[in-house]
């Protein structure tokens, strides 16, 4: 017989799996994206460049040290400015 605990951990466990999968469908797609502007041979390099820098500009936006009134500029400038500039690397 299975008791409330185990069928809660079993729908617990099923949740966190699908979350994980979701998770893991959006990066190949963020992978295949950063591919198509950069190539298959920078696509990592550049994939971790973008995505360790969206979230520390996201994480210094939530915490309030990135305001237009101190640095001029916004969190969603900032990225445009780090995808732009990925464009346009040399080679």
């Amino acid at each position: 017989m299975v008791t409330r605990l185990e069928s809660a951990a079993a729908t617990r466990r099923a949740l966190i799996d699908a979350g994980v999968r979701a998770a893991s469908r959006a990066q190949e797609e963020f992978l295949s994206i950063v591919a198509a502007v950069v190539g298959p041979d920078e696509t990592r390099r550049y994939g971790a460049l973008l995505f360790t820098s969206a979230h520390g500009i996201a994480g210094t936006e939530l915490s309030g040290h990135l305001t237009r009134e101190k640095w001029d500029t916004t969190a969603e400038d900032i990225v445009g400015t780090l995808v732009a500039m990925t464009e346009r690397r040399p080679g």
